[in-house]
């Protein structure tokens, strides 16, 4: 049984203290019986400049773990740690402490001769870099039994929707610790994601091309991110990199968890995989606004211009519309809108996780070491289930559009119900929209506001709602970014289910209900209010099977 002497990675977080050791007596000044473990014949993993093998920790705890080999080459990148440079791996690994983040225990070097293989804790037959000397950093990480890839390639395994959801959001939750530390991961996929299928439990590993916010370089490709879970601003060619494109990355992985499908994977005519993925991009989601050509920074696409399929055409059923509306709030072109992992986890999607279930494979889901933390934060997501939100917290766009609403409500003809309801619609190039006339920019107040209309003959009442969905539409808008409501009820009341059907025709956007005696807020998606629309998107489908037929 060998013996390896051992840094052990502190919660100082690889500060100014931290010295490198290299394992023999020379060199070492840790006791022999610091640390000590037995590696056995299996490798997890190999990548260009790495291998993963499993051991057993004998000393000082007994665990099945990971060891990572990386070699020391100029194409490793490495950051200061005190007074050394280490790998990026080590020292950002050393900064986290999550569950759902893979732990690193230990690490320590190691130099070898040329003849040595990458399997140089043992005999073995890998061997490349014919170099006169391999110096090896080796990291001790937990052990997991298996990653995403391979579970959801598993044709013995399907995830059902209780798992899917479960794995969604330790992953998100994941990435939420990620931006509370600073670091971005930038290459998320599921080979890069570790699974106990058994215990339902997720890891995010390998951050050997992670960075820290401080630390991000303007890079010189956009050959950033395995290709399916690039995001477009790399994809066209930008040079700047954010924790945008990590959830870019998340939401693509997150639908290979309901699908174990790849979600964007180009093919050509012949349905063979192909590198061209903007094209398919561009049919999905339409040619790039200037706004978000802008905020991409990056030039015009060399495309024609298009309008976009829209997500929900383009996965046809392959997802229900709680799910699609996560991916929606975060597959967009402009970064700075993608929604942000904290928001993430307070979608409804996730509402499925506020009581134990049983999964496909006869597991309770959540397990017990993670259902705490969950039950905990499903209890925060409880407490604002009914989202409500204190007036500072609001945007301004938000804020806004609501007061609008609320001057609108007192135009409101109802000598039967007594019950003025207000609404403002704000569309797609930021005009706000109040029954009877259109407001410039969000600027100058409107002289004609109208609001809910009653009749005699109640059939003929038109809601606030559609009053300002026909203003907008005789004035040729058709693309919505936000509707505000307001009532004078304490606890701000949902459109009735004839205007959410007529809201929804023209897409699934925030709708924000307000009202005039509280400063309650209510801020949802339209799809939470109409979970199973009737939308134009069926009508296409029926369309397109019928010309099959």
């Amino acid at each position: 049984m060998p013996v390896v002497y051992a840094k052990r990675i502190t919660a100082d977080d690889l500060t100014q203290e931290i010295q490198v050791e290299f394992v023999g007596e020379r060199h070492c000044s840790l006791s022999a019986t610091d640390l000590s473990f037995i590696v056995g014949e299996r490798q997890f993993g190999r990548g260009r400049f790495s291998g993963v093998f499993k051991a057993e920790l004998v000393k000082p705890d007994r665990m099945t773990i990971a060891i990572k080999m990386v070699l020391v080459s100029a194409e490793v990148r490495t950051i200061p740690a005190g007074e050394v440079q280490l790998p990026v791996e080590i020292v950002i690994l050393g900064k986290l402490r999550c569950p759902f983040i893979v732990s690193a225990f230990y690490y320590f070097t190691r130099q070898v001769a040329s003849d040595v293989s990458l399997s140089l804790l043992k005999n073995s037959t890998y061997s490349f870099h014919p170099i006169p000397f391999k110096l090896f950093y080796c990291v001790i990480l937990n052990a997991m039994p298996s990653d995403m890839e391979k579970l959801t390639r598993n044709d013995k395994v399907w995830l059902d929707r209780v798992d899917a959801t479960m794995y969604s959001w330790q992953l998100l939750r994941a990435i939420e610790h990620l931006e509370q530390k600073a670091v971005i991961h930038l290459d998320i996929k599921p080979s890069n994601i570790l699974v106990n299928h058994e215990e339902g439990i997720l890891q995010l590993a390998d951050f050997g091309n992670a960075y820290f916010f401080d630390e991000v370089p303007q890079i010189t490709t956009g050959y950033q991110v395995t290709r399916y879970y690039r995001p477009p601003e790399l994809l066209l060619g930008g040079k700047q990199i954010s924790s945008a494109c990590d959830a870019w990355s998340v939401a693509c992985v997150i639908y290979e968890f309901f699908t174990s499908k790849q979600l964007f994977k180009a093919r050509d005519k012949n349905g063979q995989a192909t590198p061209l993925q903007v094209p398919l991009i561009l049919q999905v989601f339409g040619y790039p606004t200037e706004e978000d050509i802008k905020a991409m920074n990056v030039k015009r696409p060399r495309y024609k211009s298009c309008e976009g399929r829209g997500l929900g055409r383009f996965v046809a059923g392959a997802i229900d519309d709680t799910v699609l509306s996560l991916l929606q709030s975060i597959l967009l072109y402009n970064p700075g809108k993608r929604a942000k992992p904290s928001v993430c986890l307070q979608h409804s999607t996730f509402d499925l996780l506020r009581s134990v279930r049983v999964s496909a494979n006869s597991k309770q889901r959540p397990a017990d070491h993670i259902g705490q933390e969950l039950r905990e934060m499903m209890q925060l997501a409880n407490s604002q289930s009914e989202k409500i939100i204190k007036k500072e917290a609001m945007t301004v766009d938000d804020e806004q559009l609501l007061q609008k609403a609320k001057e609108v409500m007192k135009h409101a003809y109802i000598p039967y119900s007594k019950f003025p309801v207000g609404a403002a619609l704000l569309t797609e190039d930021d005009q706000i929209i109040v029954g009877g006339k259109w407001i410039l920019k969000k600027s100058n107040v409107c002289s004609q506001l109208l609001a809910n209309h009653e009749n005699a003959s109640y059939g003929g009442t038109i809601c606030a709602e559609r009053s300002a969905m026909c203003a907008a539409l005789s004035q040729g808008h058709r693309k919505f970014k936000a509707i505000a409501v307001a009532t004078e009820l304490p606890e701000p009341a949902s459109p009735c289910g004839i205007c959410r059907q007529f809201l929804i025709e023209f897409g699934n956007y925030p709708v924000i209900l307000g009202s005039t005696t509280s400063n309650n807020v209510k801020k949802m998606q339209l799809k939470e209010l109409l979970p199973l629309a009737f939308t134009p998107a069926d009508l296409d489908e029926h369309s397109e099977m019928t010309k099959e037929k």
